[in-house]
């Protein structure tokens, strides 16, 4: 046996002895092929977590500004113009009145915050919605609740054309 193989087979009883022992919690591992320590891997676990963390973050914007902007823009073009407040507190609020089928005065309401998105819907002056929730299900329910531009409940209350 020449000397390379001899190193070669040394090396390769070694990477078994760590591969072996990795599997029983020793302090080093193979990942894809390099030799690591578990501390390594502990941390390129906690920056994972923190990228992640950081990821969902930017999922919606993070300011009561941003937050409204969002909304504003989600807002389905065939739903009629609401009307638009900036609240005491900071918050935005978002409504949209109509008249029901019955003749009745309806309205749905969404308060823009920093920490989400608030909705109640009267119809008719019974309350039908509310809750607090992300931007898609507010959207989806308002996409249910207020009737769509040019339809008679949106002219009757005066619904504007966007």
């Amino acid at each position: 046996m020449s000397m390379i193989e001899e190193l070669l087979a040394l090396k390769n009883q070694y990477i078994a002895l760590l591969e072996k022992a990795s599997g029983e919690g020793a302090a080093f591992m193979f990942l894809h092929g390099i030799l690591v320590s578990k501390a390594d891997i502990d941390e390129g676990e906690r920056l994972r977590k923190e990228i992640t963390q950081a990821q969902a973050s930017l999922a919606e914007p993070v300011t009561t500004r941003g937050r409204f902007i969002a909304f504003m823009q989600a807002i389905p073009n065939e739903l009629p113009d609401p009307e638009v407040m900036l609240e005491q507190d900071g918050e935005y609020g978002v409504e949209w009145y109509w008249i029901s089928p019955a003749g009745l005065p309806s309205q749905a309401s969404v308060s823009v915050g920093k920490t989400g998105y608030s909705y109640a819907s009267l119809i008719g002056g019974v309350p039908a919605h509310f809750g607090t929730d992300n931007m898609a299900k507010v959207i989806t329910e308002l996409r249910r609740v207020v009737p769509k531009k040019d339809t008679p409940e949106t002219e009757a209350s005066g619904g504007a054309e966007r």
